[in-house]
């Protein structure tokens, strides 16, 4: 690490508050100084493709992993290993074992039978159906006999390690998808209840528009990984070379995770009530989807949005921070 950085034992790397960006900090007594690290390359006159510039590329990519980083940390495993740095509840991979297992049965089932083995919502019950479970095993020795293998032990076997990697998926579903769709759900029945208030109504049919565009880049990433996942087959065949994939879509979730957690749980922990603590949260959340879901030139100041439309001028937008993963 560059000189100007290692000597010092009183800074760390973490998101500026203000605009999410990565950052060094450096400790100031009871103060902080905050810089870019897109700024430390001039300043200590660090090239790009240099030992050191490429540290700092890592250490603003490691940044969406973890909160901090400081000089001597390891960096996230997900940088070094490709394995994750956080863990699925056990529960998640036995969901994506019973998916992947259904899925195999619906491939497999006789004329007719897809539908009852296919797109239930009650995914568990219906995997533990005495019924599923034969046409399951049945699945198993067809699959063995296509991949060439001994038997459907193998495939058992094979499943439950597709099923590890799945599980982050799953993980990631609950986490992340579920509440983002509840939050907007909340958001529209506000905007629903006041509509014909006229001082929250442009807040609330802003922040719900945003968090509608967030929902749908959010389920995009699942129905593509889903969709890379469908073959089961091939999917369980060529299990190395998707792994990659996989992984690389579980890194992307967990960044928009991160992105959404501290929103998720604000939203979880309000009460039903409209009072004025419910107004702010809307206000910090069309703050935060602001910078990422308005077009540049649609952004208004937010000490705009909810003013009288009485004036005839235009509000003037303001510069948006750009988000960089």
């Amino acid at each position: 690490m560059h000189p100007g950085l290692a000597e010092r034992t009183d800074i760390h790397f973490r998101r500026s508050a203000s605009d999410n960006e990565p950052a060094m900090v450096v400790e100031l007594g009871p103060r902080e100084a905050v810089i870019p690290v897109r700024d430390l390359y001039r300043a200590f006159a660090i090239d790009a493709d240099s030992a050191d510039g490429r540290m700092l590329a890592l250490i603003a990519e490691a940044l969406s992993f973890v909160s901090s980083l400081r000089c001597g940390e390891l960096l996230p495993s997900e940088l070094r290993t490709g394995e994750a740095s956080w863990q699925p509840e056990p529960r998640h991979a036995s969901l994506a074992e019973a998916r992947l297992r259904l899925r195999l049965a619906a491939l497999f089932a006789p004329p007719g039978g897809q539908r009852a083995l296919a797109g239930t919502e009650a995914l568990r019950r219906h995997a533990d159906d005495p019924d599923v479970r034969r046409a399951v095993q049945r699945a198993f020795t067809h699959v063995a006999a296509e991949l060439g293998l001994a038997g459907a032990t193998e495939v058992v076997e094979l499943v439950a390690v597709a099923a590890q990697e799945l599980a982050f998926i799953e993980a990631l579903r609950e986490r992340l998808l579920v509440p983002v769709s509840a939050l907007r759900g909340r958001l529209g029945a506000l905007l629903l209840a006041f509509r014909g208030d006229v001082t929250h109504r442009e807040m609330l049919s802003r922040t719900h528009l945003l968090s509608g565009l967030a929902e749908q880049e959010i389920a995009t990433q699942f129905h593509e990984i889903d969709g890379q996942t469908a073959d089961t087959v091939s999917f369980l065949r060529n299990l190395a070379q998707h792994r990659g994939v996989i992984r690389a879509s579980r890194d992307r979730l967990y960044r928009f995770l991160r992105y959404f957690d501290t929103m998720i749980a604000a939203w979880a922990a309000a009460e039903a009530v409209a009072d004025e603590r419910l107004w702010v949260l809307v206000l910090h959340t069309y703050r935060g989807l602001a910078p990422r879901y308005m077009p540049r030139q649609e952004w208004p100041g937010v000490g705009q949005v909810g003013r009288s439309r009485s004036r005839n001028r235009k509000p003037k937008p303001k510069p948006v921070a750009t988000m960089t993963w």
